[in-house]
């Protein structure tokens, strides 16, 4: 019993030995910048990045202080740190993405390198009441007040501000339209009422519609044409 106690305790030190020993060794690797450093990079949200937006980033090490981190990309910027940044990209394709140490003396380390792929934000297009143009169905007792910027099928928080968009109505009991102008994304009272007593048939046109996309640049957004049913 005595000896199989020995044995035991002597295996479990020899373990604990070799991975100090191997724990040391990639510490070591980290600081002299070796490419096989173990930094995790990847995109918090999604699994690539995408043009026209900021893109959350986490870089993870179990061995480099977060602070020491230096991270930065190809064609684009990288902002935050200890671990969490935003990323943006000019153009679609795979981009480079770099991560460095900073040390004390002041000298910089390249310290891993990953590739990321990325894409083409998808096309705004405006809705009203959660449609895109098209024949509509009027419901008096729910007239949409206000215009809506959406991508389709895409799962990521973006935001864009309409900062303003014109109004045609054209009414089948006049040849002349009525039109309107405003200067943020409400319908106003006088464009609602238009709506909800639109007659059969007749066209309304949401039009020269701008929005400031999620990084602030006035983007133009394509008209949308509804045809009142009833």
């Amino acid at each position: 019993m005595k000896t199989l106690i020995k044995i035991v305790f002597c295996l479990s030190l020899m373990f604990f030995l070799f991975s100090a020993n191997s724990q040391e060794h990639k510490v070591k690797n980290n600081k002299e910048g070796n490419k096989d450093a173990m930094i995790s990079v990847y995109p918090t949200v999604m699994n690539i990045l995408y043009t026209g937006i900021r893109n959350p980033l986490t870089v993870t090490s179990p061995f480099i202080p977060l602070e020491d981190l230096e991270v930065s990309i190809t064609d684009g910027k990288v902002t935050g740190k200890n671990g969490r940044y935003m990323v943006t990209v000019n153009t679609p394709g795979e981009k480079t993405l770099t991560v460095s140490q900073k040390k004390e003396n002041g000298e910089v380390i390249i310290i891993s390198k990953a590739n990321l792929r990325c894409k083409k934000l998808p096309k705004a297009h405006a809705t009203f009441t959660g449609l895109g143009g098209g024949s509509i169905k009027i419901d008096t007792n729910n007239i949409g007040d206000k215009l809506v910027v959406e991508l389709d099928d895409f799962e990521f928080d973006t935001k864009y501000k309409i900062t303003e968009f014109s109004f045609y109505y054209q009414s089948t009991r006049s040849t002349d339209p009525w039109l309107a102008h405003m200067k943020d994304e409400n319908i106003s009272l006088a464009m609602q009422y238009c709506i909800k007593n639109a007659t059969n048939s007749s066209k309304f046109i949401f039009y020269k519609i701008k929005a400031l996309d999620p990084l602030g640049n006035l983007q133009d957004i394509d008209p949308i044409v509804f045809l009142v049913e009833k």
